[in-house]
């Protein structure tokens, strides 16, 4: 629709007066309508903190105001559509619209090896993540490469899960496996540093926590995980001792994976049963072969990978680096 420009502007106008006549039934006044747009405009500040120090965007981009329009139930259409067409101008110089369905299965027609990338966790799927409203808007397992694609589950050959050796999380919601204050910040580093436990876009501080196999078996299950690649083991360097939760237990049961009525997860009873392994205490960010890695490193990652088969569908595989 936006790239055919006179025909958007007029599809645009008819959704806007189609909202209008909503806002206008709602019986807003001008005060309630103006905070409306205050309150998204601090939304969108909040969102973008990071952007905004890089110098990448200005407040002035993120004025929700002038969306309004001088009456309340109304807006700004004019204004509104200046937005629009900024962002039609970027799309049509790049030519970067297309039917990507189409492009996909063009792509394996032709022998083409195709990647797809997910974004966010497994335990933030919209359906099957931990507990609303801990979850994001859309379908973060493998399947929903498919819904977004449009190519069915028998085109994907190898899903490939990537976690990091320990845990870790933003915002709230239940997490059963977090390290106490001091180990936490010791993995989470100052931020200086690349690889530092902080939000790439927000800069907030992540939640550090033990490995948890319940919540990667889980993870795995649900995206009939084939592969996995371990990142980060090198954050784990300096510790004496590492702990790994291999089960939750609940009101007297043991858990393997996450129990679906996800009013367990937040249990304040809920208690994980850990298994402590020896910390291999040199720096391994050198290492470029399996080999390479000291024995207590090797026998960690062969112990999750233990864990994340116990009860798993078909075979998972941790990737050996240099192998």
């Amino acid at each position: 629709d936006l790239m055919d420009w006179e025909r958007f502007c007029d599809l645009f106008r008819k959704r806007v007066a189609e909202k209008e006549k909503v806002f206008h039934s709602m019986g807003l006044t001008s005060e309630e309508w103006s905070l409306i747009f205050e309150q998204l405009t601090e939304k969108e500040i909040v969102a973008n903190k990071r952007l905004l120090e890089l110098g990448l965007i200005s407040k002035e981009d993120l004025d929700y105001t002038r969306f309004a329009g001088e009456l309340p139930g109304t807006f700004n259409v004019e204004e509104m559509l200046k937005a629009y067409l900024a962002a039609h101008r970027v799309i049509d110089e790049y030519r970067c619209i297309t039917d990507v369905c189409e492009l996909v299965h063009l792509a394996i027609q032709h022998g083409y090896r195709v990647g797809v990338e997910g974004a966010q966790g497994a335990h933030l799927d919209l359906v099957f993540g931990t507990i609303p409203p801990y979850v994001t808007s859309s379908r973060t397992i493998a399947g929903g490469a498919c819904i977004g694609l449009g190519i069915g589950p028998t085109l994907i050959r190898i899903v490939r899960g990537i976690m990091k050796a320990y845990i870790t999380r933003v915002g709230n919601g239940p997490f059963p496996t977090r390290m106490d204050d001091e180990t936490a910040a010791a993995i989470r580093g100052g931020g200086e540093t690349i690889g530092d436990e902080f939000g790439a876009t927000t800069g907030r501080p992540r939640d550090c926590g033990w490995f948890d196999a319940v919540i990667a078996r889980t993870g795995c299950r649900l995206s009939g995980v084939t592969n996995v690649t371990v990142t980060k083991l090198d954050k784990l360097d300096r510790l004496t001792e590492i702990q790994v939760g291999v089960a939750w237990n609940i009101q007297g049961e043991k858990f393997l994976f996450t129990p679906a009525d996800s009013a367990l997860a937040e249990d304040p009873n809920l208690e994980v049963t850990y298994v402590v392994l020896p910390g291999w205490q040199q720096d391994i960010s050198g290492c470029k072969t399996w080999k390479d890695l000291p024995q207590e490193a090797r026998e960690y990652i062969e112990y999750l990978e233990m864990l994340l088969n116990q009860q798993a569908t078909e075979p998972i595989v941790i990737d050996r680096i240099g192998v």
